[in-house]
């Protein structure tokens, strides 16, 4: 089968590009296998590295969900409602949902794994045959989306640093984090250092130009990935990113799709003081540059 890779920061819009490309005929999709929370068996480490040998487990078990064998774990947070509670128990979770729904398609000829946990496994996903898109959205934009559920990356950055996988930049900026938004903002950083470094033949997708445009931009990767189109999955995306539904919403939900995408940008970042922003790009500024200013799009 073609193999597809959709990967990037968390909250750069992953999910999106994943399951609306996902939404062509004969293509399987494969929801987050690297997720130690609700991936593969082996997969117990946020962001491993499959081609190091302490990941050989989970790579192996990658190997045959390409073939769609193999398993993906279910999981109940405790932010949870009770109706995906229970939902859950039904089905054990997304995973292991869309893993069955790949299954039972009459034709397999694409496969799209969608996946942030994979950011520092792009190369070994190339080996693999992978054609590789990876989301990138501004700085500001994913610490104000984190903030607004609660995520924190100050531990992890703390235990990437002890792993000796941080430069010395981010290893400076450690010893310096006094907020939540450092973490997320020094997160960012080490996730597009490495993305650049490691990516060969793939894609990056500037999140903000994408919602701006979202048919040509969809369009740009199914070119790009030979994933087939049609037009239900037309009438699906332009349902999804047009509209008087708000671009952002402070109390929502996880993923919020169906809104007037080419205001998110904007909209998001206003939540932010402009001492924040300052701090975001003293952090992240040096990689963000490439498509970005401190405030917007370059």
């Amino acid at each position: 089968m073609n193999r597809v890779l959709v990967t990037g920061c968390p909250r750069s819009g992953t999910t999106f590009v994943g399951s609306v490309l996902a939404s062509a005929p004969r293509v399987a999709y494969l929801h987050e296998p690297l997720n130690p929370d609700c991936g593969l068996p082996s997969a117990s480490h946020r962001f491993a590295d499959l081609a190091d040998p302490s990941s050989a487990a989970v790579a192996d078990e990658m190997l045959e969900l390409f073939e769609l064998r193999g398993r993906l774990r279910g999981n109940v947070y405790p932010t949870d409602t009770a109706i995906v509670r229970l939902g859950k128990r039904l089905v054990a979770g997304r995973g292991p949902l869309q893993l069955a729904k790949a299954r039972a398609l009459p034709r397999r000829e694409h496969v799209v794994v969608k996946d942030p946990f994979a950011m520092r496994s792009i190369e070994w996903f190339e080996a693999q045959g992978c054609t590789v898109i990876v989301m990138v959205r501004h700085p500001a934009a994913v610490v104000a989306s984190m903030r607004r559920l609660g995520w924190k990356a100050g531990t992890t950055m703390r235990r990437f640093a002890a792993e000796g996988l941080l430069d010395d930049v981010e290893l400076d900026w450690v010893d310096q984090l006094d907020a939540d938004l450092d973490g997320v903002a020094l997160f960012w950083r080490m996730n597009y250092r490495a993305a650049l470094a490691g990516l060969g033949d793939g894609r990056l997708v500037v999140h903000e130009l994408m919602s701006a445009r979202p048919s040509e931009a969809i369009a740009e990767l199914r070119a790009a990935t030979g994933i087939p189109w049609s037009d239900r999955s037309e009438r699906r995306l332009r349902r999804l990113t047009s509209g008087d539904v708000a671009a952002a919403d402070p109390a929502g939900r996880t993923q919020q799709f169906r809104r007037a995408s080419a205001d998110i940008l904007g909209s998001t970042i206003s939540t932010l003081t402009a001492d924040e922003l300052d701090r975001i790009w003293a952090i992240a500024g040096d990689i963000a540059s490439r498509w970005y200013r401190p405030d917007g799009l370059t």
